[in-house]
């Protein structure tokens, strides 16, 4: 018989639920440290997962100023109604 979990038994977040946390916190264009700040990672975590993200086209950056500014792209916004349907079905 499986064990049963509750949602709060998974306290450590996957790779899927940072991404979507990044790509939520730079819909309306944020720097570096803001974004990490929402999402709670560390400047190496954020560094990793930025690249990664412009990699995959689906966080692109610009320049506001002199300030680096990253900002959902297309793809990221499709991205983050997937995972939304996935938590609706999951009911987490």
């Amino acid at each position: 018989m499986l064990k049963q979990y509750k949602v709060s038994n998974f306290a450590r977040r996957d790779h899927v639920e940072i991404v979507a946390r990044i790509l939520e916190a730079a819909k309306s264009g944020r720097g570096k440290t803001e974004i990490m700040y929402r999402v709670n990672l560390s400047h190496i975590q954020a560094e990793s997962h930025l690249i990664f993200l412009m990699e995959k086209g689906l966080l692109k950056e610009t320049k506001r100023g002199k300030k680096k500014i990253f900002q959902t792209s297309d793809k990221g916004l499709e991205y983050l109604r997937k995972y939304g349907e996935l938590k609706k079905m999951m009911r987490l």
